[in-house]
């Protein structure tokens, strides 16, 4: 045992370094940032524990004017159909990137570096939510909905209102691939165009969210900044020395 806690010690300092001169991978920084998310991710399955759901006592006690005023006008939003398009919207901001990564000549011979990061990226932000919204336990605004159903009212869902998961992985995911596109095709003309895409995919989806009676406007806003935040940061902290020399340039 001892063995092989000095091995796993260890390996992270082994010499490790795939360069495509425009993003770095490096094994210690790789295993941080994984091991974290891991960390993060864990540590909300255990939170999760103390999330039961709302009984229909506590359903009958909620009043909407505890709610801010500025989230307030999301309690009677509930739309099945809106939540099904923001699931949609999820998984094409998942998927998307991998589609156009592979459809890019300047990516495509060596994909191998994108993918790590997006997966860092994705990572990152799942950790940081899940722990978020265990930890946070904010009722969703349809919970406070006598029309929708009790038994809907009652998952343990409805308490991880705080903050939208949908938008932090759209606006990570999409900001993340921005990033890197950004960084393989410095001088683009399509630069505006990439990063406008990257901007309104996340926002409709925070909307429909919104809409579907998932989120309040509060929720949906920090989740745009988190996933942001998240994408653009872990790209950037993989550039290549070589690279950041040329923007400087």
């Amino acid at each position: 045992m001892r063995l092989l806690l000095l091995f796993l010690f260890l390996l992270p300092s082994t010499p490790y370094c795939r360069d495509s001169s425009v993003l770095q991978l490096k094994l210690r920084r790789e295993m941080a940032i994984y091991g974290c998310s891991g960390i993060a991710a864990g540590g909300s399955l255990l939170a999760g524990r103390s999330n039961t759901g709302l009984t229909l006592s506590q359903l009958a006690a909620l009043n909407p004017n505890k709610v801010p005023s500025f989230d307030r006008w999301s309690i009677g939003n509930y739309s099945h159909s809106a939540a099904i398009s923001s699931d949609v919207l999820l998984y094409g901001s998942m998927i998307l990137p991998g589609i156009l990564f592979l459809a890019d000549p300047a990516t495509r011979k060596s994909p191998f570096e994108p993918a790590v990061v997006l997966s860092e990226v994705f990572a990152v932000n799942f950790g940081l939510t899940s722990l978020t919204k265990e930890l946070a336990q904010r009722t969703r605004p349809y919970a406070y909905d006598p029309l929708v159903p009790s038994d809907i009212r009652t998952q343990r869902d409805a308490r991880r209102s705080f903050f939208s998961g949908h938008t932090s992985a759209s606006a990570a995911m999409c900001f993340g691939y921005a990033t890197i596109w950004s960084s393989y095709h410095p001088d683009s003309r399509l630069k505006p165009l990439v990063w406008t895409g990257a901007v309104l995919i996340p926002a409709i989806t925070g909307c429909v969210r919104v809409r579907a009676g998932e989120h309040f406007l509060s929720d949906v806003l920090v989740g745009y900044g988190t996933g942001a935040l998240c994408g653009w940061l872990v790209a950037r902290w993989h550039r290549s020395k070589s690279d950041k020399s040329r923007h400087r340039q």
